[in-house]
C-alpha cells in the first residue's frame, strides 16, 4: 500500500480553506464491541464538524467517502476483498475536525480525526444485544424504505435518561452514509439521550437477517400460549398419545382431496389408525405448528401446508417427555406431514443401551469400540431415513472411555437425543430459504473457536458440514457423523460429489475415516407367536433359495404370524433390531478409493469372509448378509430382506469355502 502522504485524497473550498482527508486501509481484526472504543455520543460531532462552516456540500463530501469505501476510485482494496471473503475488517478513514478557536480561519483550526468502522459479513460478529429499536413503532424507528440498509442496536435494558445515556450498535451499508438520513439519525438519538457506543458497516443480506430474526422470535413468543380448551389441540393430543402407547416411530399424515389419512409405523410396519376430513386435519397440524413448537425451532415464522416446512414438539405428561420431529412436503394433490417420535428420555449414561442391545454382532462392537478409541479420524454412519444412526453415534459417543476427560460438542439440525456430557447446539436451517448465509455457518465458526476434541455433525449433507468435518479431522480432532449413503463403500462416493466436495486425496488419507458404517433397522418377530417357516406353504420357493443360493438351513427359521397374540398387540412383531456392516479401511482398500474404485474396494473387503452366513462371525459381512444371520436365528422374517433385495438378484461374493450355488434359479 502507498504511505499515507500519497494516498491521501483532498479537496479544498479556497473560500474556507476545508480540507477532507480519506484514506480506506485494513488493520488488525478486533471484536466490533470495544469497552474502550471512543464512538460514543461525540460520533455525531466527528461527521458533522468537519462540514460545518464551509461551503462544500456535505453531499458531495459523502460521495466522496462512499467512493472510497465501495472502491470506484481505482482497484478494490484489500479490506474490500478480504471482507468478501467472510473475514471482519476494520475500515479506517481520518477526517479534519474544526477546533471551535474563534476567529479561525485557517487549517490550524482543524484537527484529523481518525474514524474506525468494522466490516462484517455475517451476523457471526454482531455484538450481545438487548433489542432492535430500529423497528416500526420503535425509540429510533426508521422508515421502511431504508430499512434494508440500517439497523440499530441497543446494548442495555435501561431507559435513556439525562444522567444515564444507552448505549447503542449501529449497523448500517457503505450507501447508507451517503444518505442524510444518516445525519438525521445520528442526531435524533443524540437528542434522545442515546450514546452510538460504535459503528458496523455490513452487508444488506446481515441487516435482513436481524430483523427477520425479529420477526421469527416475536411471531414465536406470539403463539407459545396454548389453548388446551380447543378442539384441534385435544386431537394432536390424542395422536400424540396414542402413538406412544402403541410403541411408533413416526406418525404419518397424508392429506389428498378432502381426506386425510393416519397412519404409524409400528415396529417399522405402517399401519393405519385413523381417517378425518383434511380441513379437520389441517387444522391440527397449523395448530401444532404454530402453538406446540419449540420457541425459534421452527424453519419459517408462519404456518404454510404449501410450503416445506420443519420444527421440533416437546409434550410432556406425568408419565414420560418426549420430543416431536416435524417435517410437512407439498405433493401432488395434497401435503404430506410425518411427526418423528424421540421417546428417549435417558438422562444418564447407564440408561443409554449398549451397542450389542441395538443388535451389532460382538465383532462390529469390538471394532467400533477400538475406531473411538483414536484421538483423531472420523466414524461415519450411514444408512436410510430412520434407521437409527443418530441412536448409535449417541451410544458411541456415551460410552466413549474418555468422554468425562475430553470436550464434545454436536451441531444437529436440530438435536434428537439429549447426550450425557456433551454441549449440543441446534441449528434450524430453513427449508424454503432462497440465498442468504446458511445458519450452519455461524455453528461451523464457533465450534472450531470452542477447543473441542471430538465432534457430533448430525448429518454431512452440504459443503458447509463437509467443510467442518474435513477441517475438524484434519487438525487433530475426532469426529462422528451420518451421512445419507447405501452403504458403507457409497461413502465416499456421496462425500466427493460436488454438492459435498470433499476430495478422494483426504477421503483416502490412512487417518482421516476410521471407520464407516451402514445399517439398516428390521422388525424381530415376536418369540410368543412366530410360525416355523417350514410350516408356511407359501413360502416354498424362498426356502429354495435360502438353501440352495445362501447354503442355510431353513429348519431354524420362523415368519410373522399375521394374527399376533397379546404380547405383541397382534401384530406378530415385537421390537427391531439393526442389521449392519462395520468397515475397517485397509491400505489397500484406501489405495482403491484414491482412484475411484469404491466396488473394487467393496469387492476387496467383501473377501475377507471367512464363515458362512449361518455364522455369528461378521468379518468381510454386509447389512444383508448379517441380516441372512438373524434370519436363520429366527430373530427375523427372511421375507423383510425380500422386501429390501430380492434374495435372488442379492450380488453375492463367494468364497472358496462355500458349498452353495450362487447362479442358483428357482423353478417357479
Amino acid at each position: 500500500m502507498k504511505n499515507r502522504a500519497t494516498s491521501n485524497h483532498q479537496f479544498t473550498d479556497h473560500g474556507n480553506r476545508v480540507r477532507f482527508l480519506a484514506d480506506l486501509r485494513p488493520v488488525e481484526s478486533q471484536n466490533s464491541y470495544d469497552e474502550n472504543n471512543d464512538l460514543d455520543d461525540n460520533h455525531s460531532e466527528q461527521v458533522d464538524n468537519f462540514t460545518t462552516n464551509s461551503s462544500v456540500k456535505p453531499n458531495d463530501i459523502l460521495k466522496k467517502l462512499k467512493s472510497l469505501f465501495t472502491g470506484k476510485r481505482g482497484a478494490k482494496s484489500s479490506s474490500t476483498a478480504s471482507a468478501k471473503n467472510g473475514l471482519k475488517n476494520k475500515i479506517s478513514f481520518d477526517a479534519l475536525e474544526k477546533n471551535h478557536l474563534e476567529g479561525s480561519s485557517t487549517l490550524a483550526a482543524y484537527q484529523t480525526k481518525r474514524l474506525e468502522f468494522d466490516f462484517i459479513d455475517s451476523l457471526d460478529s454482531i455484538p450481545n444485544y438487548h433489542a432492535l429499536i430500529s423497528l416500526k413503532g420503535g425509540p429510533l424507528e426508521v422508515a421502511e424504505s431504508i430499512s434494508p440498509q440500517v439497523a440499530v442496536l441497543s446494548l442495555t435494558d435501561q431507559e435513556p435518561r439525562s444522567d444515564c445515556k444507552v448505549p447503542l450498535v449501529l449497523v448500517l451499508t457503505t450507501e447508507f452514509i451517503e444518505k442524510n438520513a444518516y445525519h438525521s439519525l445520528i442526531e435524533r438519538a443524540r437528542t434522545k439521550n442515546y450514546s452510538i457506543k460504535t459503528t458496523i458497516l455490513a452487508t444488506t443480506g446481515v441487516i435482513d437477517r436481524l430483523y427477520s430474526r425479529h420477526r421469527t422470535t416475536e411471531i414465536a413468543s406470539q403463539t407459545q400460549t396454548l389453548d388446551e380448551s380447543s378442539a384441534e389441540h385435544g386431537r394432536a393430543v390424542s395422536m400424540i398419545r396414542m402413538a406412544v402407547d402403541r410403541g411408533a416411530s413416526d406418525i404419518h399424515i397424508e392429506l389428498r382431496g378432502e381426506t386425510a389419512t393416519v397412519r404409524m409405523r409400528i415396529d417399522s410396519i405402517l399401519v393405519k389408525v385413523d381417517e378425518l376430513t383434511s380441513s379437520v386435519m389441517n387444522n391440527v397440524m397449523g395448530h401444532i405448528y404454530t402453538k406446540m413448537a419449540v420457541v425459534n425451532s421452527r424453519s419459517d415464522p408462519v404456518y404454510n401446508e404449501l410450503n416445506m416446512q420443519s420444527c421440533m414438539i416437546q409434550y410432556k405428561t406425568d408419565l414420560y417427555s418426549i420430543k416431536l420431529r416435524y417435517a410437512s412436503s407439498p405433493v401432488l394433490g395434497g401435503t404430506d406431514f410425518v411427526l418423528r417420535v424421540l421417546k428417549d428420555s435417558a438422562q444418564t449414561i447407564t440408561e443409554i443401551p449398549r451397542l450389542p442391545d441395538l443388535g451389532y454382532s460382538e465383532l462390529q462392537s469390538r471394532q467400533l469400540k477400538m475406531a473411538s478409541h483414536k484421538i483423531f479420524g472420523a466414524i461415519l454412519l450411514s444408512g436410510g431415513t430412520g434407521s437409527g444412526k443418530s441412536t448409535t453415534i449417541r451410544t458411541l459417543i456415551a460410552w466413549h472411555p474418555q468422554l468425562l476427560y475430553t470436550k464434545t460438542i454436536s451441531v444437529e439440525d436440530p438435536v434428537e437425543y439429549q447426550i450425557p456430557h456433551t454441549s449440543q447446539m441446534s441449528v434450524q436451517r430453513s427449508i424454503s430459504q432462497q440465498g442468504g448465509e446458511d445458519p450452519f455457518v455461524s455453528y461451523k465458526r464457533q465450534i472450531v473457536r470452542s477447543d473441542p476434541d471430538r465432534v457430533f455433525i448430525g448429518e454431512i449433507r452440504d459443503s458447509e458440514s463437509g467443510s467442518l468435518a474435513k477441517s475438524m479431522v484434519l487438525t487433530g480432532h475426532q469426529v462422528f457423523a451420518t451421512v445419507h449413503a447405501n452403504s458403507a463403500f457409497e461413502v465416499f462416493k456421496r462425500l466427493s460429489l460436488p454438492d459435498i466436495g470433499i476430495d478422494r486425496i483426504t477421503l483416502s488419507g490412512k487417518t482421516f475415516v476410521n471407520a464407516s458404517v451402514y445399517q439398516m433397522l428390521f422388525p424381530k418377530l415376536c418369540s410368543h407367536c412366530k410360525i416355523p417357516l417350514d410350516n408356511v406353504a407359501s413360502r416354498a420357493v424362498q426356502r429354495e433359495v435360502l438353501r440352495h443360493r445362501f447354503g442355510l438351513d431353513t429348519s431354524t427359521m420362523f415368519a410373522q404370524n399375521p394374527s399376533g397374540c397379546s404380547h405383541c398387540k397382534s401384530t406378530g412383531i415385537k421390537g427391531q433390531t439393526v442389521a449392519a456392516e462395520v468397515m475397517i479401511p485397509s491400505l489397500e482398500i484406501l489405495a482403491m478409493v484414491a482412484e475411484g474404485k469404491d466396488t473394487a474396494a467393496e469387492i476387496q473387503w467383501r473377501g475377507t469372509r471367512t464363515t458362512k452366513f449361518d455364522d455369528p462371525d461378521t468379518t468381510g459381512k454386509t447389512y444383508y448378509e448379517h441380516g441372512l444371520y438373524k434370519a436363520s436365528q429366527g430373530i427375523i422374517d427372511p421375507d423383510v430382506l425380500e422386501k429390501v433385495d430380492p434374495l435372488e438378484l442379492y450380488l453375492l461374493v463367494k468364497r472358496p469355502f462355500d458349498t452353495f450355488d450362487q447362479n442358483y434359479v428357482p423353478k417357479v
